[in-house]
């Protein structure tokens, strides 16, 4: 999978953002944007186009920049390359770099063939899980917590609503399990009545505190967590979910409050979750010193996260759930038993930036396409479609013993002298390589 790796870092000494291509030898040059420039406050909606052409001139002065991608911004017909931008700058970060244009004006992030990711190192990167081995069916845990005293449940079911849609698109070629976590005791019914075909759903009421909501979460082992809740824009980051005895108390506020690190140490200890969708308002907001929650996650080694910049219309989040699942298992299905492929979680995006926006006309006019921001790992994320006769047991085994030889793979590589290591390193591979044949 071709991909171009842009790295910003704001300078110790405060003198700006700087940027480089992600390559050995590649030299800085200082960004011109910034995040209050008037190109970037759309104050005037058509201004966007004005947006995407300024972030791309600030990046094309780069001489390795202009080299890698200036002719292929030509193109109008692209060959597929994965726009990586490495956000270590908090600065950076705040601008909208998913208005990114190429020279015919047409926006990168609209285009199958040119999706744009945010991308972090995890904080333990020697210790993240880079590939998962997958037998559907998919798992995916659904959080509803968000809640109003007026309209609460209605919104909850609409919610629920986008998501069946996206599933049931895709759900009859490949069989899903849903939990659903929900503070509406009066939405069961409704959620467990008449489900699409393929799709199994499951009911828990949220009536405890955090590590409980967190311990069923991680007992249900899901694929993609779905958190629909209230979302913190101040310094204290945490989402906001809505128990069953806040709803009857007539509470303004969830009571269950969920921090990053909460989310990986107890929902997912053993890194099962692949990704998580945050629709919940302010989720990518930045804070004082720009670590949003979005940012937290991916921090603490989720390898991907979709969250929001701003504030979001229930409608609009009902678009952002729907597309994204149609998607996402729209590209499963189409990874073959014993295939492996390396996910590209921001093109499952685009159809939903289309829908936002319209068209790709009227996203000149519309900067509401540009709210979902998707973050990521900086390793590839690969999943390996396996036999699904395999006893879990066992599966679970050679998983671990899989993660653990790639471990000592790395470290032994580091160590070894350099004409040893095309040789030790085919062992290795040998090794693994067993493993895989019992598990695809």
């Amino acid at each position: 999978m071709s991909r171009a790796v842009i790295r910003f870092q704001d300078a110790d000494d405060g003198s700006g953002v700087w940027f480089c291509l992600e390559a050995s030898g590649s030299k800085l040059s200082r960004l011109a944007c910034k995040p209050n420039d008037k190109a970037f406050l759309f104050d005037n909606e058509p201004t966007i186009v004005a947006a995407g052409t300024a972030l791309r001139d600030s990046l094309l002065v780069h001489q390795g920049i202009s080299g890698r991608l200036s002719e292929w911004m030509k193109m109008q017909d692209k060959d597929f390359l994965s726009l990586q931008l490495q956000m270590e700058s908090t600065v950076a970060d705040q601008l909208p770099w998913e208005a990114l244009v190429d020279h015919n004006n047409s926006f990168l992030a609209l285009d199958r063939q040119s999706p744009v990711t945010r991308v972090l190192p995890a904080d333990q990167q020697d210790r993240v899980q880079r590939e998962f081995p997958f037998v559907p069916p998919l798992r995916l845990a659904c959080v509803l917590g968000a809640w109003w005293e007026n309209g609460g449940l209605e919104q909850q079911t609409q919610e629920w609503a986008s998501i069946k849609a996206g599933l049931a698109a895709a759900a009859a070629q490949m069989p899903v399990v849903v939990a659903v976590f929900s503070c509406a005791a009066e939405l069961e019914a409704t959620v467990m009545a008449d489900p699409p075909p393929g799709v199994t759903v499951q009911w828990h009421t949220v009536a405890g505190n955090a590590p409980a909501l967190l311990s069923e979460i991680a007992a249900f082992t899901p694929h993609i967590l779905h958190l629909y809740a209230h979302g913190s824009s101040g310094d204290q980051q945490f989402l906001s979910v809505s128990t069953a005895a806040d709803v009857v108390q007539g509470s303004a506020h969830g009571s269950v409050l969920l921090t990053a690190k909460d989310i990986r140490q107890i929902a997912d200890r053993d890194q099962y979750i692949w990704a998580i969708a945050l629709n919940c308002c302010d989720s990518a907001a930045n804070t004082i010193d720009g670590r949003h929650f979005a940012w937290q996650l991916v921090k603490f080694g989720f390898p991907a996260v979709i969250a929001m910049r701003e504030p979001v219309k229930t409608t609009e989040t009902r678009i952002v759930s729907r597309y994204f699942y149609e998607a996402a298992l729209r590209a499963l299905h189409e990874i073959p038993i014993g295939g492996r492929k390396n996910v590209e979680w921001a093109g499952f995006l685009q159809r939903v930036r289309m829908e936002l926006a319209g068209d790709s006309i009227k996203a000149a006019q519309n900067k509401r396409w540009l709210i979902p921001v998707l973050y990521a790992r900086t390793d590839p994320f690969q999943i390996i479609r396996c036999k699904p006769d395999l006893d879990p047991a066992e599966r679970i085994r050679l998983r671990a013993l899989r993660e653990e030889l790639i471990k000592q793979r790395d470290a032994t590589l580091q160590t070894v002298p350099a004409d040893l290591k095309e040789q030790i390193g085919k062992v290795f591979e040998q090794k693994l390589g067993e493993i895989d044949a019992q598990l695809i």
